[in-house]
């Protein structure tokens, strides 16, 4: 009865030192693979490099233009737009990166893609809201800063028509963005599930982001 005993209590030790063995081995194979994504997501994460020079140089370009045509308000205004526009969306994307780039993938993958679904989201509408405002501050309101800072040429007297014409634009531009959200609303949730939409969803929140996803993914199939 006691070699039994002892057979026993062998194989429990044996049992529980292959179980940490297996835990230990998951552990590192578990943190090896995310280490390996975390770098394709940092690649694509934070405005760095191209991104910021192209985002400081817009700014200060709006900036000095804000500054020569301080007074004379119709072109100060579109100027103004514009640099709020640059900066506010700027400011929103390396919000939006730091914020992926601080999930902890050590979590629980049920905790960590609901982050990563709430992140997600979050870029979306911010796509959507630089496409309905770009629209309205990247045509007409670019167009008289880029003539009268590059060329020195102020639009509004180019002709008679254009002070009409860009009133009409600008007007357009306003009425679609209402007209945009309420097609969103009722045509979206119909393409929502399919193949395309994800892509394109995927393409356009970013590629970090869906690196994210698919590591958060792998990790939860891993586990």
């Amino acid at each position: 009865m006691t070699e039994l005993e002892d057979l026993r209590a062998d194989w429990v030790e044996r049992d529980q030192s292959l179980a940490a063995a297996i835990r230990l081995h998951a552990g590192l194979l578990r943190e090896s693979l995310t280490e390996q994504r975390l770098e394709k997501v940092r690649r694509y994460g934070a405005m760095r490099g191209v991104d910021l020079l192209i985002w400081i140089s817009f700014l200060a370009a709006f900036g000095m233009f804000l500054v020569r045509s301080f007074g004379d308000w119709k072109f100060f205004v579109p100027a103004a737009a514009l640099q709020l526009w640059t900066l506010v969306m700027g400011v929103v994307t390396i919000r939006e990166r730091e914020a992926l780039r601080a999930v902890d993938f050590g979590e629980p993958p049920r905790k960590v893609q609901l982050q990563l679904a709430r992140l997600r989201l979050e870029r979306a509408r911010t796509v959507q809201w630089a496409l309905l405002t770009g629209q309205l501050v990247w045509w007409i309101p670019l167009a008289i800063v880029a003539f009268k800072g590059l060329l020195g040429v102020d639009l509004y007297t180019v002709s008679a028509f254009m002070p009409t014409f860009m009133a009409i634009n600008l007007a357009v531009g306003v009425v679609f963005i209402p007209v945009a959200l309420l097609s969103a609303r009722v045509i979206g949730p119909l393409l929502a599930d399919t193949r395309f939409s994800r892509s394109l969803i995927d393409a356009i929140t970013g590629r970090d982001l869906a690196e994210a996803q698919a590591m958060a993914k792998r990790i939860g199939s891993f586990q």
